[in-house]
């Protein structure tokens, strides 16, 4: 049973997290600032209607394939955080693609899920090569003892494959090989975006398909026509990926997408 079934038509928010201490562009925000303001941009995605959000190391500038120790750690204290102002299920992303530290930081904050840009399949970044993460991803969990959910982008627009595979079978490698729950598609257009998804869920009838990027207040009902789950970052935020998440955006962007009556709920709960 995955967080949300198939037809469920959910918006995911982004908190994505300025650099972090240890990060070569890290510019001395005390750390303190940067979770104060994650717990702020959860508190607005969730009163918006947002039915989860995922903290990313967004600005760690460069990446690497596996994050150093100090991500870890200091993800895990936004993450904590989070959970402990709210109950609010939410996704950890470690870029580039550290599985086994986003797995960690899962199981230490009780977090639901996580997403992995490089599950199967060998792509090109900036980064350099970076490998499939899927066996790492499934070792770890099993090793936690954890069953929080893994999200497996399909493809990833800051990289290339080393070499082409339909979708239809990296779609097949992630979920029949990796086990992925949600599996995550982002085009180099909104165009090819909306094509990936209907691909997706036409040959994996049982599995989530969220729509990982390029969603904004104009198309999110297209793209909760054509997948199960739309993540959101730059189109919420006050600085288009930068942050902080805009509360009266983050509203807006739910009753865009059909869910006015949500957000009013959601808020009278918080």
């Amino acid at each position: 049973m995955t967080l949300f079934a198939r037809g469920s038509r959910a918006l995911v928010g982004m908190i994505h997290l300025p650099p972090l201490p240890g990060s070569t562009n890290y510019m001395g925000q005390p750390f303190g600032k940067i979770v104060e303001q994650a717990v702020r941009d959860a508190r607005a995605l969730h009163s918006a209607g947002f039915r989860a959000g995922i903290i990313q190391n967004t600005h760690d500038l460069p990446y690497t394939a596996t994050a150093p120790p100090e991500t870890v750690a200091f993800l895990s204290a936004v993450g904590w955080e989070i959970r402990r102002e709210m109950d609010w299920p939410i996704g950890v992303n470690i870029l580039k693609n550290d599985a086994p530290g986003a797995l960690a930081v899962a199981a230490a904050v009780g977090a639901e899920f996580v997403r992995l840009k490089v599950y199967v399949g060998a792509v090109l970044g900036a980064e350099g090569v970076l490998a499939p993460s899927a066996a790492d991803a499934l070792r770890t969990r099993q090793r936690l003892g954890s069953n929080v959910e893994i999200w497996a982008d399909l493809f990833d627009r800051t990289s290339v494959p080393l070499v082409q595979q339909p979708l239809e079978q990296i779609a097949e490698w992630a979920t029949k090989f990796g086990g992925a729950s949600v599996v995550i598609v982002t085009g180099d257009s909104w165009d090819s975006t909306l094509d990936m998804a209907r691909t997706a869920r036409s040959v994996l009838p049982e599995v989530p398909v969220a729509i990982g990027g390029g969603v904004t207040m104009a198309n999110v009902r297209e793209a909760l026509d054509v997948a199960d789950v739309a993540i959101v970052g730059s189109a919420l935020e006050e600085r288009p990926f930068t942050g902080p998440v805009s509360a009266s955006k983050a509203r807006a962007l739910a009753e865009a997408a059909g869910f006015g009556a949500l957000t009013t709920e959601n808020a009278l709960r918080d």
